[in-house]
């Protein structure tokens, strides 16, 4: 019985292909007025090719102040929230990200970095949202 319970725990193991989401980077525009005060944040959900998701319902750091205009903002461990070791066993093909509150938010892209230390962009630039507007960007493979 410990046998057949080895063998299985070890079949898992070694047959996982998926990747496990470890941290989410934002890139705020260079743009003037893009980055956002106290009266806005950001919801984004995550999903892959099949449909695989994952959601953070309010991306925010709460040791300094994020989304300024031309900032590279870092969330990781559980400020990822539902995130949080998520693991896609297929590519993220897009983000949905949402705006909330009354301060417009201009992105670049969001970075998204796996377990395996790779990492996948989301976005081209100049995505401008505001007040309950969202975006669906495409993500693409470096």
């Amino acid at each position: 019985m410990k046998l057949l319970t080895l063998v299985s725990l070890l079949v898992l193991v070694c047959c996982s292909n998926g990747k496990r989401l470890v941290e989410i980077n934002t890139q705020t525009s260079f743009k003037a007025d893009s980055g956002m005060d106290g009266s806005g944040h950001v919801s984004m959900q995550f999903t892959s090719t099949t449909g695989e998701h994952c959601s953070v319902s309010e991306m925010d750091h709460p040791s300094f102040n994020d989304y300024r205009t031309g900032a590279f903002d870092r969330y990781a461990g559980e400020l990822t929230q539902g995130c949080y070791e998520h693991e896609f066993t297929d590519p993220l093909q897009d983000v949905f990200v949402q705006h909330w509150g009354s301060d417009a938010w201009r992105f670049d892209f969001v970075r998204v970095i796996f377990d395996d230390n790779t990492f996948v962009d989301c976005g081209s630039g100049n995505h401008n949202i505001d007040d309950g507007d969202s975006v669906l960007v495409p993500c693409t493979y470096n």
